[in-house]
């Protein structure tokens, strides 16, 4: 993780904050996340495809599950 992007968590009042600002956000979700871990990681930002407002296409409306197949078949092809 480049470490200019800490810079966007750096806090005032706390250690590090939890929100990096309009830009870059997944990434500064990532880099906060990374204070909290000594072990190599994945962060998935899947916030915006997450939940559907109507039915769409094999996708009931709501919560859609995104990311769950991809994940599954990289285990399954991994171990």
């Amino acid at each position: 993780m480049w470490d200019e992007y800490g810079e966007l968590i750096k806090s005032d009042v706390a250690d590090i904050k939890n929100v990096g600002g309009p830009a870059a956000g997944m990434i500064t979700a990532a880099k906060f996340l990374e204070h909290f871990i000594d072990y190599p990681y994945m962060h998935f930002d899947i916030a915006g495809t997450a939940f559907v407002h109507a039915e769409d296409s094999y996708r009931g409306k709501g919560g859609t599950g995104f990311g769950v197949r991809l994940i599954s078949e990289f285990l399954k092809n991994k171990i």
